[in-house]
């Protein structure tokens, strides 16, 4: 199979690289794990494991999305489209590639009940490791800023 290489990226690189920066509380459940067919059948290619996480949204920081965020989402891993695709490439195809993937070294723990998340147009984590801790708000509103964004700063209430 393919083989993953992290490129670290710095916080204002991801707020760059994200479309939706939300800070996020978690669901239960909280994991949702689907196996996804590809391939058709007879192709010899096995089904797809993905993982998505369920978040309800507490506030947007960032949305240069086209989507309106509901107040619960679901999160894919990051780079799912991409592993989906690599996946039936090497199953069907034989071709087995290897990736530089960029990743942002986050020091907040992905168990946390809240965390802010970067996610891409997909609704997939922007790249690996695209959280924070909610007490670094300021810091990623700041690198928002920087990114010539305005924050959305709309909390939504807990009704």
């Amino acid at each position: 199979m393919s083989q993953d290489i992290p490129v670290e990226i710095g916080l204002d690189e991801l707020v760059q690289e994200s479309c939706y920066i939300l800070v996020v509380e978690k669901r239960t459940p909280f994991e949702k794990i689907e196996m996804v067919p590809l391939g058709g059948a007879g192709s010899g290619c096995p089904p797809f494991r993905k993982v998505s996480f369920r978040y309800t949204v507490l506030e947007e920081l960032k949305n240069n999305g086209r989507k309106h965020i509901g107040p619960e989402i679901e999160v894919g891993v990051a780079h799912t489209s991409m592993d989906m695709d690599m996946h039936q490439d090497y199953y069907i195809n034989g071709v087995s590639k290897s990736d530089y993937r960029p990743a942002y070294q986050t020091k907040a723990d992905f168990a946390s009940t809240k965390l802010i998340v970067f996610l891409n147009s997909n609704l997939e984590f922007a790249v690996g490791g695209a959280y924070e801790a909610p007490d670094c708000r300021d810091k990623v509103l700041e690198a928002i800023g920087k990114d010539g964004n305005s924050a959305v700063q709309e909390e939504i209430s807990d009704d």
